[in-house]
């Protein structure tokens, strides 16, 4: 099929929990449902307002995420943090076979700047994957807010209807669906699934 005649140009995917795996069960369940106390600070840190940095240095040593805070700063590596997260090789399979049938690529992340001088990010090391990258911290929007989402359009020069958009936390994929993207929730971690669906749509063979 031509390139032209495609319904979908464009598959747009997560980072933590999709193109990287949590390797730790509890941290999966922090990130899918984080504390109300620590909700607000983690959202102002993904829109740049906080960093790692400001957030640990204002939190006691005997705080339960004193801990986390000053392990993520001083790894500054994120394959070492969050309980360890790791490439998931199915998901880095099927983005090079996107890529090698005409399809552009998106890596759409929450994330949050290391220290105050708002230079590095957290975020995975190998970006020459993507034709594409949104970071949260850099652009001062966040998912599931629909101003993020028509950020990446605009980026993209991609029309809602032209894009698939994989993540892990149900929220995010309505906000996506809010704005006209295509959304796959990844549950439970199963790559698998998710990756057949875009087979489904693609009429590729992926896996």
């Amino acid at each position: 099929m031509e390139n032209e005649n495609r319904k979908y140009k464009i598959f747009m995917f997560d980072m933590g929990g999709v193109i990287l795996k949590y390797n730790n069960a509890e941290t999966i369940y922090r990130v899918q449902k984080p504390d109300e106390n620590v909700k607000k600070v983690m959202e102002d840190m993904d829109i740049g307002k906080e960093t790692v940095e400001s957030v640990g240095n204002s939190l006691d040593e005997s705080h339960s995420l004193k801990k986390f805070f000053t392990e993520v700063l001083t790894h500054r590596d994120i394959t070492l943090s969050f309980g360890g997260l790791s490439e998931d090789p199915k998901f880095i399979k099927c983005l090079r076979v996107l890529k090698e049938n005409g399809y552009k690529v998106a890596l759409l992340t929450n994330n949050y700047f290391y220290d105050n001088t708002r230079s590095d990010s957290v975020i995975m090391n190998n970006l020459s994957y993507f034709d594409y990258v949104v970071e949260s911290c850099r652009i001062g929007l966040r998912k599931p807010d629909e101003g993020y989402f028509q950020y990446a359009l605009n980026l993209t020069q991609c029309k809602p209807d032209e894009c698939v958009f994989v993540d892990d936390l149900k929220i995010n994929c309505e906000g996506a669906e809010n704005v006209g993207i295509k959304a796959i929730h990844l549950k439970d971690c199963d790559s698998e699934t998710a990756i057949k669906e875009i087979e489904l749509i693609t009429k590729l063979c992926i896996l």
